[in-house]
């Protein structure tokens, strides 16, 4: 067999928490070996991400990352400060560091958020948009996240321009400088020291959370939700949107109910994930244990990753499956948003729910489906082409009322408040409004497998005969649509579909089935793909 699924669910015990001094160490400390491909440079679905004790994400991948950087924006025609920001991992504080001295040395003038606190990347790119609409020299931003991977992980990223994640050509080309310097030319990387870097004044504090938190009236009618008492409880889980929360219940005055404020590079109060792994995962239910504890006492409950790009959504101790909070926030939003051009569209991911696709043709709009990644979505927002992107994983951004961006990278915070937005107006919680889309829409049964690979070769041709592919398929039903992109396998059926996808960064596969029948049928689109997937890996 090629894949296993493991499921159980444990607190942890003191031997399975991280050593913080030991993986800092092993930052600074070990040396990558540049000729073994394992530790060289290959950026994910956003960015680039690895642990320092496996030679994945130490200081001289950083350091390389960074001088890329520098010398493509230059490129791409961008000159003016890059937004630097940070989330909750343990590698997240020396990998800043690192970057911070790469960028003074390069004479880059660097914009962080006051008091050098933990930032949320939809804050990053909140702030990148607003510079850019005052500022002919544009401005740029690199998040230092590893999202929702576990605490040993270190993350870096780099938004554009336009706010989101560098799309494919510049990722590539940012990747391919990074490993000739990181192979070949370590000498081309300029640095100072951090004492030095503090000196110079290329470095500039300002409260971008507390912008992001004051104009959220201009996305969401914070007023509705404040004037319905709309009770809300918040679990950041231990990561960069707290202090977004806190400024929240501040400013506007809510019923917001903050449940944990801890910040501890350990993440020991969150329980092990199914596979006994711990992942900052909003959407798994062993990790939000803590808030459905808690969320009986609400009318919603809220969850974000620690670098807040993602959500979840907990009404009366049940978590609203992402595909059913995405179902609904898009009927709302074509349905409420009334200052949007008549012809925008909506953004999904292939692995969302085809039930999006209907809401989406019910308003005579349309739907482009993508590849997993908010790179592809970032142009589209910024261009006001698309209305609302979405990804299956909890993640999404839409336009304020007006009909222009926001951030044009995923926000979770946003997304939360968009669900207490929806419960002040419409007075009906969000099970009943997806019961409503199902009357309307159909039934669509959806389940996301995550299984361990069992050998390491995760590689695809694109030349795999569609006839042996067809005769994996235990269902009667035929290949209307068929295509590998990259990594990814999608097959679509008259009555529902399935894709593969492995892990950019953990040794793990992912399968997603709908099935527009029943969960019998669904139960077969599982077995189909466990089949194909046995079937090109053996």
């Amino acid at each position: 067999m090629f894949l296993k699924t493991l499921k159980f669910e444990k607190k942890q015990k003191k031997s399975d928490l991280i050593c913080p001094k030991k993986i800092i160490r092993q930052y600074y400390c070990q040396i990558p070996d540049k000729n073994n491909p394992i530790n060289q440079i290959k950026f994910g679905t956003s960015g680039y991400r690895g642990t320092s004790e496996e030679f994945t994400f130490n200081e001289m991948h950083v350091l390389a990352i960074s001088q890329a950087i520098v010398e493509e924006r230059k490129k791409f025609g961008i000159y003016g400060p890059c937004f630097l920001g940070r989330d909750t991992h343990v590698l997240s504080e020396p990998a800043f560091y690192s970057v911070l001295e790469v960028l003074i040395a390069n004479n880059i003038d660097v914009i962080i958020q006051s008091n050098n606190v933990y930032i949320p990347t939809p804050v990053i790119s909140y702030a990148i948009l607003n510079y850019n609409k005052k500022y002919k020299v544009k401005a740029d931003g690199i998040i230092i996240t590893s999202s929702h991977n576990p605490p040993e992980y270190g993350g870096i990223k780099y938004n554009i321009f336009n706010g989101g994640p560098a799309n494919l050509f510049i990722a590539n080309k940012i990747e391919f400088k990074a490993n000739k310097i990181f192979k070949q030319d370590l000498s081309k990387i300029k640095r100072i020291s951090l004492l030095y870097a503090k000196q110079v004044g290329k470095i500039h504090e300002y409260d971008l959370i507390q912008k992001y938190v004051l104009n959220l009236h201009d996305i969401v009618d914070m007023q509705a939700i404040c004037s319905s008492q709309v009770n809300l409880v918040v679990d950041p889980l231990g990561g960069a949107s707290l202090l977004c929360w806190q400024l929240i219940e501040e400013h506007y005055k809510c019923n917001i109910k903050i449940i944990n404020t801890k910040i501890d590079y350990t993440f020991q109060f969150l329980n092990l994930d199914y596979d006994g792994i711990l992942r900052i995962d909003c959407t798994s239910k062993p990790v939000l244990k803590y808030l459905l504890k808690f969320s009986d006492q609400a009318d919603l409950g809220f969850a974000n990753d620690p670098d807040g790009d993602r959500h979840a959504i907990l009404s009366k101790r049940r978590i609203i499956h992402p595909n059913h909070y995405l179902s609904i926030a898009t009927y709302y939003l074509l349905n409420s948003r009334l200052r949007w051009k008549s012809n925008i569209g909506i953004g999904k991911t292939y692995v969302s729910s085809a039930m999006i696709e209907k809401i989406t043709r019910y308003f005579n709009r349309k739907c482009i489906n993508t590849k997993v990644g908010f790179k592809w979505f970032s142009n589209f927002l910024f261009k006001k082409i698309l209305g609302f992107c979405i990804e299956e994983s909890s993640g999404g951004s839409f336009l304020r009322f007006n009909g222009h961006p926001w951030s044009t990278d995923k926000d979770g915070i946003v997304m939360c408040l968009l669900a207490a937005e929806i419960l002040a107006h419409t007075e009906k919680n969000l099970i009943e409004h997806y019961y409503e889309l199902e009357k309307m829409f159909g039934y669509f049964y959806y389940k996301r497998y995550q299984l361990k690979c069992l050998y390491e070769n995760t590689y695809l041709q694109s030349n795999i005969d569609i006839k042996k592919i067809q005769s994996c398929i235990v269902t009667e039903d035929k290949i209307i649509f068929f295509v590998i992109i990259s990594l990814e396998i999608f097959i679509k059926f008259k009555k529902g579909w399935i894709a593969m996808r492995p892990s950019g960064t953990e040794k793990l596969h992912r399968i997603y089935c709908e099935s527009f029948v029943d969960t019998i049928h669904l139960k077969k689109l599982k077995k189909s793909a466990s089949n194909i997937l046995n079937f090109i890996f053996n």
